[in-house]
C-alpha cells in the first residue's frame, strides 16, 4: 500500500460523541459513522477509532489530544434528543491551538440518524476542502431496528457471557 507524501493529507481523528447516557448507544454509532465515512474520503487521514476513545479518555485538552494521535484536526460532536428529534452538533478544531473553526447542526428523528451522520460527513470534508463519498443510497428507514442493532453493538463490545447473549438477542430482533 503505498500513500502520498503525508502534506497532501489532512490527519483529523473523530472524538466520541457527548450524549446523555440514554442514548449512548447511538452517540457510539454517530462516532463510529463518521470515522468509517471520513476515512473514505480521499486526502484524509482518519485516526482509528478505537485509538481516538482511547486517548479521549485521558485529556480533554485539544492540543495534547492531537500531539498523542498525530491528528492535525479534531472532530467534535453531540448528540441530543429533543421530543421526536435529535440533534447532532458537529465542530471541527485545530490541534495545534485548540481554535474552533468550524460548527454545523444537523436535525431530524431517529429514522434518519444515519443519514444526518452521513450529511455531517460529508460538510466536514467540504469544510476541509476535499470531496465527500456519495451518501447512503438506501438509508435505513426503521428506527426500531437501527435502535435494536446499535444497542446490540454496544452489549457485544462488553465481551461476556451475559452481554453477548444479549447483544445476540438484540441484533436478531433487529434483523426481524
Amino acid at each position: 500500500l503505498t500513500l502520498p507524501p503525508p502534506e497532501r493529507h489532512k490527519t483529523v481523528a473523530v472524538l466520541p460523541v457527548r450524549a446523555p447516557q440514554a442514548i449512548g448507544h447511538l452517540a457510539d454509532g454517530v462516532a463510529e459513522a463518521l470515522t468509517d465515512g471520513l476515512s473514505m474520503t480521499p486526502g484524509l487521514r482518519v485516526v482509528a477509532h478505537a485509538r481516538s476513545v482511547a486517548e479521549a479518555t485521558r485529556t480533554q485538552d485539544p492540543e495534547a489530544l492531537g500531539r498523542s494521535l498525530g491528528a492535525q484536526v479534531l472532530v467534535g460532536a453531540s448528540l441530543d434528543a429533543l421530543g421526536e428529534q435529535y440533534v447532532l452538533r458537529v465542530r471541527l478544531t485545530a490541534a495545534a491551538d485548540g481554535i474552533q473553526f468550524w460548527a454545523q447542526r444537523f436535525q431530524g428523528p431517529l429514522a434518519a440518524l444515519l443519514e444526518l451522520a452521513e450529511r455531517a460527513t460529508a460538510a466536514v470534508a467540504d469544510a476541509l476542502v476535499v470531496k465527500a463519498r456519495t451518501p447512503l443510497t438506501n438509508p435505513l428507514i426503521d428506527p426500531q431496528a437501527l435502535d435494536l442493532f446499535l444497542r446490540g453493538r454496544r452489549a457485544y463490545r462488553q465481551f461476556w457471557g451475559p452481554a453477548v447473549d444479549h447483544a445476540v438477542e438484540l441484533m436478531s430482533e433487529a434483523r426481524a
